[in-house]
């Protein structure tokens, strides 16, 4: 692969607006390269109950619940907080 069609080395990462000391900071989010059709043919696989499912339960609902973080902070226009579990 190369780094012209974005799937390469040198692939920019992806950045985050975060709040430091009450003040808005653009930082880098470092990303790890996915593979989505292996990730398709694992649901595929799944499905047909040939095997165990990509992304457990317990990590969907987490995604879930990161989802609608992200709609209440844009709802009332400020950061919220993530709890650790």
């Amino acid at each position: 692969m190369s780094a012209a069609n974005g799937l390469g080395a040198g692939f920019p990462s992806w950045r985050a607006y975060i709040h430091q000391n009450g003040v808005m900071v653009e930082q880098a989010v470092t990303t790890l390269p996915g593979n989505y059709p292996a990730y398709y043919a694992a649901v595929r696989d799944a499905l047909q109950g040939k095997g165990e499912n990509p992304v457990p339960a317990a990590q969907a609902i987490q995604v879930m619940e990161l989802i609608e973080l992200g709609l209440l902070s844009h709802q009332e226009r400020r950061a919220v907080m993530v709890k650790n579990q």
